[in-house]
């Protein structure tokens, strides 16, 4: 086992250049995360979800390029708080994942807002007609570009272990945390050109 912390860098992508509003099929949100490192590790992805990163309304600036101004988006908080010592805390193996060094894991999701009775988020508030650049905001609300928990080895052999549901879902991790590099994410905007 190598003693330095592994490298994962990620991209961020909408699977149309074009939608319509009158679609009942959004796009959908992919951030695709590749290890840079020369075993598997797995990782708790709570943070790393393209819909809390859709729905935060804080992790993405769209920007209308007819009028250079800024989607206003709801913004909500993922609530970190831990649960009573007394209730009990499950263990959510679907937000598990292993990754394999250099092969691509993407994660998916739809750009659309939280409900139809929250305004002014994801596609709902996007107008025909319209071209939007959507970017990172660099807000601290919603720590997505880093992996809190992770451990050496598959999901498999991980949870063999035996985990603290509680201890995996509110600690720190067993190990340092991973900044994913974001760098390509940052570099590539992304387009979307709405229409009727």
């Amino acid at each position: 086992m190598a003693n330095h912390t592994p490298r994962i860098s990620a991209s961020l992508c909408l699977d149309l250049t074009t939608y319509s509003v009158s679609s009942d099929k959004p796009p959908h949100l992919s951030l695709t995360i590749t290890l840079h490192y020369t075993e598997a590790i797995t990782i708790f992805a709570d943070d790393l979800s393209p819909r809390l990163i859709v729905q935060s309304g804080c992790a993405l600036i769209i920007t209308d390029l007819a009028d250079n101004t800024i989607v206003k988006q709801t913004k909500r908080t993922n609530c970190r708080i831990p649960l009573p010592q007394k209730a009990a805390v499950s263990l959510d193996e679907s937000l598990f994942y292993t990754l394999y060094p250099n092969r691509p894991l993407t994660l998916s999701a739809l750009f659309t807002g939280p409900s139809k009775r929250h305004a002014g988020n994801g596609v709902d508030s996007l107008r025909p007609g319209h071209k939007y650049m959507i970017t990172l905001s660099g807000s601290q609300r919603l720590l997505w570009n880093r992996i809190r928990w992770w451990e050496y080895g598959t999901k498999d052999e991980v949870l063999a272990k035996g985990l603290d549901a509680r201890e995996v879902r509110y600690g720190r991790g067993p190990h340092e945390s991973i900044e994913i590099d974001i760098t390509g994410i940052l570099e590539k905007p992304i387009y979307l050109d709405c229409e009727d």
